[in-house]
Formats: C-alpha cells, structure tokens, sequence
C-alpha cells in the first residue's frame, strides 16, 4: 500500500477505531476546523507529549487520511510495524537508529512530497520526540526540510499549509480524561519563498522559528524544569479558585488552559526574578501538598467541603441505585483496562507510552472480548436484539463504573474533612492564594 494513496481499509476501520478511542474520553473539543480545508497540501505539525495517543487525537479531530512520520524505533516489531503502516505511519530515522539507517530517510522524504503533491496531507512532530510533560523542546528542522523540498520540486507552486496544531489532556493515561485539539492560522510556505532563495539556512529557521512560537501560543507549556511539579499542583489550586470568577472556563478547555498559561507563566517570572512571594509561593505550596496527602483528600474536595447530610443521602442512593450496572462495567471490562494497566504500570517505565498501550489492548482485546460476550449472550438469550442490545450496553457500563468509583472516592474524601482537618487545610490553602497574588 502506497501511503500517499487514499486507503478503503483505512475507511472502514477508521470509525471502529474512533468510537474505541472516543469512549477513552470524558470531553473531547476540537477548535480551528476552519483552518483546515480538503483539496490542499498540508502539513500538520503538533506538539507531542503522549507517544502514539497524540498522533490519534490529532487524526480523530479531522476527516482526513493523514500520513504520519514518526519516530523509527516503535517499528522495531514487525507485528507493530505492520499496524503502523495500515495507521498511514511511516518511519523517520535519527543518528541514534545508526547512521547507516539515515539514507532510509531519502525515500521517505521523497514519499512524503509525492503526498503533499498529490494535495494530500502530511503530519510530524516538529520536536521529534516526546516530553511526557506539559513541556514544549525546541522545534527540530524537519517540518521545514520537507516543506521547502516540497516548494522546489513544485517551483513553489503548491499552496503548501503548514497547521500549527495544539494538543492538551487533563491527565495522559487515565479513562474518561479530557482531550482538546487546536489547528492554529496555517503559516503558507509562499510567504518564506523570497527568502529561501536568498538563503536556504534563513529562510528554514525563521520558519522553524514562527512554528514554534504559533504551537506554543495554542498549547499549554510549563517551562520551568526545576519545580515542574510544583506548578501543575498550584496551577490547579490557583486556577480552580480562578474559576469561580471565569465561570466559562468550565465549558471551555482551551479558555481554561489559557487561564492555567496566565497563573503559569506569573509563576515563570516570580521565579526568573527571584521574587521572595515566589519562595513563599513554593514553600506554602509544598505544605499543602503534603497536608493534603496526609489527609488522604484533594484539592477539590477541600474546595466542595463537607457535604450535607441530604447531599450525602441523595449520593449514597444514586451510588445504590448504579451499583450493579458499575459492577458489571468492571467485571465486563477488568481484562480490557485495570488489569493491563497493573502489568504496563510494572513493565513500562515510561508513562508517555501506557495510553498508546491501552488503547492497543482496548482494540485488539476489545474484538475477542466482545465476541465472547455474544457467543455467550445468544447461548443464553437466543435471540439477537438482547445480544445486540446487551453489547451495546457495555460500553456505557464502562464509563458508569469508573464515575462511581470517582463519585465514592469523593463522597469519602468529604467526609473526612471535618474539625481541625478541614480548618487546617481551608487556611494553608488561603496562604497559597495569597503567596501567588504577591507575585507581580
């Protein structure tokens, strides 16, 4: 199968895939569609923090059939090399895959301008890796290499779209996670044209240059590498306090990451100028994490407080009433989910990789699984429409169980706060606050 070509495989599996991978989501928002137009050559170019799930998120939020570049060594498996390849996924080889694998590299330039000659659309990563991190690396020249390639064969006559792409998850590997896709203005190869002929060298680094400032301006980035975690703590605490003036940020993820920007990047400059609040941030910040460890509870829960007895009445009987439909979402699905992600947890050191894993098991493991469920079903029923109905069921049961399980682990943290717990928390919790609205 040439990858440039458009694939009737490709087309069928697709919404198969899509509805697997959509269940992985609790919200799933897609903004800029209107940057992007059938009929034109493309280059889509996001930031990459989640190995193979950002190459999904990105595909799921278009209709196209995108050819992907990716990184050589996750086609080490033949098994997976041949999955890769019926994605529209081709390798792209580093010094660090031999520098006798580079001349691979040819044919696959070469292939990916026949694909955007053919006005089709192509996608990589422009920092060639990626961070597991809500960290932007430094764009490589990739993205601007194959572009210009692509504007001499054709005497820059191809309307080549290069897509600024953004790509943000509320967290990287759990179920029903939010998920948000950003296709930013296209930045057109003609408008580098004058100044690639004039120099090659500065023509691609202003483009390389441009790309990355316009992914970073629709993505969400933590620079700072000494207290990454310490900003992803107080950005939430910061910005769940933010969110009780800027109601609209809970509907919208893209206008609360770019709130969650704001407090970061205040936070950024505290500690570039070695502001005493910023010291003062951190340390409050440190012991307020810990205290909320010791009381085994969550931001969160501090914020909603305890719950009324009517409230915890009312929770306790929805929490009766969706019992047996969240246990039979766990027991239907405990081979598709927990259990493998015990085992990739174990095997698996990088985190970036365990949603791309389960994602694989949820496919490959999804089709056996639910054919024995109605092999089993019709043996019990005999008749189809309970099996259909059934099996259509079980993936809504998914989802309720893992609520449930989120609705109880609430409900529990809540009611430990109380006496001296919920004061001390309530005003450590303010002194963060108030470190932060020191900073400048």
């Amino acid at each position: 199968m040439k990858l440039e070509n458009w694939s009737p495989g490709y087309a069928v599996a697709r919404p198969i895939i899509r509805f697997v991978h959509r269940l992985m989501y609790r919200k799933y928002q897609v903004l800029g569609k209107e940057n992007i137009k059938g009929g034109q050559p493309i280059i889509f170019a996001p930031n990459h923090q989640n190995a193979l799930s950002d190459a999904l998120i990105v595909l799921f939020a278009t209709l196209f059939q995108p050819v992907w570049l990716a990184r050589a060594d996750i086609f080490a498996s033949k098994a997976v090399a041949g999955i890769l390849h019926f994605m529209k996924m081709s390798p792209v080889y580093r010094i660090r895959d031999g520098k006798d694998s580079l001349g691979k590299n040819q044919e696959v330039f070469d292939m990916a301008i026949r694909v955007l000659k053919n006005k089709r659309q192509l996608a990589l990563f422009p920092e060639a890796t990626h961070s597991g991190k809500r960290q932007a690396i430094v764009h490589k020249k990739a993205v601007p290499r194959i572009a210009f390639m692509a504007g001499e064969e054709t005497n820059f006559e191809l309307d080549i779209k290069i897509v600024p792409t953004g790509i943000y998850y509320s967290h990287y590997y759990a179920f029903d996670k939010d998920g948000l896709v950003v296709f930013g203005k296209p930045l057109n190869l003609i408008d580098y044209k004058e100044r690639y002929l004039q120099s090659p060298s500065e023509a691609t680094n202003a483009l390389r240059k441009d790309l990355n400032q316009a992914v970073l301006d629709i993505s969400f980035n933590i620079p700072s590498k000494k207290h990454y975690e310490v900003y992803e703590f107080l950005r939430e605490v910061v910005g769940r306090d933010a969110e009780k003036t800027q109601p609209e940020t809970k509907r919208s993820l893209y206008k609360a990451i770019k709130r969650d920007q704001k407090i970061v990047d205040r936070m950024y400059a505290g500690e570039l100028a070695g502001e005493p609040a910023f010291e003062e941030l951190l340390q409050q910040g440190g012991a307020y994490k810990n205290l909320l460890e010791s009381f085994a509870v969550t931001d969160n829960a501090v914020v909603a407080g305890r719950p009324s007895v009517a409230r915890i009445v009312g929770t306790g009987l929805l929490l009766l009433l969706f019992a047996p439909f969240a246990l039979l979402g766990y027991v239907a699905h405990y081979f598709l989910r927990p259990f493998p992600l015990k085992m990739i947890r174990n095997k698996i050191k990088e985190e970036a990789f365990w949603d791309s894993f389960l994602m694989v098991i949820a496919l490959v493991g999804g089709v056996v699984f639910y054919a024995l469920y109605a092999l089993l079903l019709t043996l019990v029923f005999h008749t189809w429409y309970i099996t259909v109905g059934v099996l259509l069921l079980l993936p809504v049961t998914a989802k309720i169980a893992h609520r449930w399980n989120n609705a109880l682990k609430n409900l529990r943290m809540r009611l430990r706060l109380k006496g001296s717990a919920a004061t001390q928390l309530n005003t450590i919790r303010k002194d963060v606050l108030t470190a932060y609205h020191r900073l400048k």
